[in-house]
């Protein structure tokens, strides 16, 4: 299956329905799914109300659609308490959810000390986050990685580029699927809003 590049605009739809966004998240995922890839996917889940609606969209279509389900969660410990509590929580879903889970721990202070990052902490964060979450879907013989980018970011992402203006090829958006390191990183909640989302939980 050929999945286009072509970034297009989500229309928002603030009465979407809870079956409808099951029905628009089962249809997206399947879009984008590799052909050929095994049904094995890793979850990225920071705790916060997208990326546990994303989890609990992806548990609901475990039975038909994925061989197996794995939770990730990164602690960059930028923000202590509150990163704390996001952890036990995504812990916590994930026993709920019975789903095998990960967490993988960054020492800014160490990083700014060693690798001189200041200028660019949550830049450095970023790229520590995404080299465990590929490090886990590999070991968890995941091909597939599942983000919780949805309609707005994309909105705003798109908004972004285009006020910077340049060529026509600035205007980009956050493409649905991307392979990085071997991994392929889906989003199929980019044509969901936040809103839509919170309906879901």
């Amino acid at each position: 299956m050929t999945v286009s590049t072509t970034l297009m605009m989500p229309q928002k739809s603030p009465t979407c329905s809870v079956p409808t966004i099951r029905e628009v998240f089962a249809s997206r995922l399947g879009d984008l799914w590799p052909e050929g890839a095994p049904h094995r996917a890793l979850l990225a889940v920071s705790g916060g109300a997208d990326s546990t609606a994303m989890a609990l969209l992806a548990k609901g279509s475990d039975s038909s659609f994925f061989e197996h389900l794995a939770m990730a969660h990164f602690h960059h410990h930028l923000r202590e308490e509150e990163a704390e509590r996001d952890a036990e929580f995504v812990k916590n879903l994930s026993q709920e959810l019975q789903l095998p889970y990960f967490r993988g721990d960054w020492s800014p202070g160490e990083r700014h000390e060693n690798h001189r990052v200041d200028r660019n902490l949550q830049a450095a964060a970023r790229k520590a986050r995404y080299e465990f979450l590929f490090e886990t879907a590999k070991a968890q013989g995941c091909p597939v990685l599942l983000t919780a980018h949805h309609a707005r970011d994309q909105v705003e992402t798109l908004l972004h580029n285009l006020s910077r203006g340049g060529r026509s090829g600035a205007f980009q958006g956050i493409r649905p699927r991307i392979r990085r390191e071997g991994i392929w990183i889906l989003r199929p909640l980019l044509w969901i809003f936040p809103e839509e989302l919170r309906i879901y939980l």
